[in-house]
């Protein structure tokens, strides 16, 4: 069974949940694009009045692949064509100095 580009966001949200013990939550949001499907991975902080941050974005066509990922810090600009190519892409922007460092000061201002 393909999981979807959505799924896959889905599932690094809840691992970041998770792995903060819902000091951060990660989510997934749907967003209005035409002919294509977009979503964003996103921060929320519940003790500093559900402060969002956006990780990245994603848009793809009904056929899932390829997606594109786009992310502010670091900036980045991905298209993929397959789901490793999305998976190496995503874990190359969550792992980065900055998203680790912004990860950090959220849960030092949350704590």
């Amino acid at each position: 069974m393909v999981r979807t580009p959505k799924a896959i966001l889905q599932e690094q949200g809840d691992y970041l949940t998770k792995a903060t013990e819902g000091v951060l939550v990660g989510n997934v949001d749907a967003h209005k694009a035409t002919r294509a499907f977009a979503y964003s991975l996103n921060v929320k902080v519940p003790t500093l009045n559900n402060y969002i941050y956006t990780i990245l974005r994603i848009a793809h066509e009904a056929t899932l692949y390829p997606v594109r990922v786009t992310a502010d810090s670091p900036s980045e600009l991905n298209e993929c064509e397959d789901e490793e190519e999305f998976e190496t892409a995503i874990e190359s922007i969550l792992g980065s100095e900055e998203v680790q460092l912004i990860l950090s000061r959220l849960l030092s201002q949350a704590s």
